[in-house]
């Protein structure tokens, strides 16, 4: 398991806030009350059957989602969070201690471009709803959000590669940190609701590289 994410803020003061249901049980059969052979015809009440253990239909459906493609698009997202956190990186040092600012922005807005696209194709081809998929279907319109924001913030760097842009980016990254602590608060709540079937792909549990 890996430690989680520590996302670097862009401009001092900005913080980044860090980047179950177990298996059920079907429904008891139903049973017909059995009548008694009295001159009343009185009827009694009927024993419960056993209750089956098992995958829930649910856990059948999250389990062919991931085998499907949901494990790849979630494999996806881990990659760019982590792209993410190293461009992040080398562009606050290039602007805090020099070096090829430019084209650490340039790799940085493509990595974001990827974040973006892959986040929409989460977006488009969302896991079932039950069991945690509806709130991974929130993690991923924040993350393109987070996506977005961020690739502003770039593009405006881009302009202005020093610290007057830095200062000018700094809206767009709050607006980004902000979408991505939600993103966080959704996967969590996606994880647990699955029973950790969906995996982490914010701490790296699970799924990625």
């Amino acid at each position: 398991m890996r430690g989680a994410l520590v996302i670097p803020a862009l401009a001092a003061g900005v913080l980044l806030a860090a980047c179950s249901t177990a298996a059920g049980s079907h429904p008891a059969a139903k049973t017909h009350p059995v009548a008694v052979a009295s001159p009343s015809a009185s009827t009694s009440s009927p024993s419960p059957s056993p209750t089956p253990s098992g995958p829930t239909p649910c856990n059948h459906q999250l389990n062919a989602w991931l085998a499907n493609r949901g494990t790849q698009m979630l494999d996806a997202i881990h990659q760019d969070l982590s792209n993410y956190n190293r461009d992040d990186g080398a562009v606050v040092g290039d602007l805090m201690n020099g070096g090829n600012t430019a084209s650490d922005i340039n790799t940085w807005i493509t990595d974001l471009e990827a974040f973006e696209n892959d986040a929409a194709t989460l977006q488009a081809n969302p896991a079932p709803a039950c069991g945690g998929g509806g709130q991974l279907a929130v993690a991923a319109a924040d993350w393109k959000s987070a996506a977005t924001a961020y690739l502003s913030a770039a593009q405006t760097l881009s302009n202005s590669p020093d610290m007057n842009g830095m200062t000018a980016a700094n809206p767009s990254m709050t607006a980004g940190n902000n979408a991505l602590s939600n993103a966080q608060t959704a996967l969590d709540q996606a994880v647990s609701a699955s029973g950790d079937l969906i995996p982490n792909v914010i701490q790296g549990t699970g799924t990625g590289t």
